[in-house]
């Protein structure tokens, strides 16, 4: 926690509180992270248009997903083992 901005803290507790990376994993996971964000987005009004976009493109976006991912990780664990260093 100690390496995020304050701001993100809180939004990180929430995250974990109701395991939103879990649900992530399934197509109606980011149905609901979508609809979540009409609440919080002063541009979005209507989820349903950036979901059926979403779909449309899923296997494409799955490929690049699948590209992406291990770099990130990768990414992710050398970053952490920085930032343990520091502290």
């Amino acid at each position: 926690m100690h390496v995020f901005p304050p701001k993100f803290q809180m939004v990180f507790m929430h995250m974990q509180k109701h395991d939103w990376l879990y649900h992530y994993r399934l197509k109606e996971g980011i149905r609901n992270s979508f609809a979540g964000l009409v609440h919080r987005a002063a541009y979005m009004h209507d989820y349903l248009a950036a979901y059926s976009i979403f779909e449309t493109h899923y296997s494409s976006l799955r490929d690049y997903y699948r590209q992406f991912f291990p770099g990130l990780k990768n990414f992710a664990r050398l970053e952490l083992t920085r930032l343990n260093e520091e502290t």
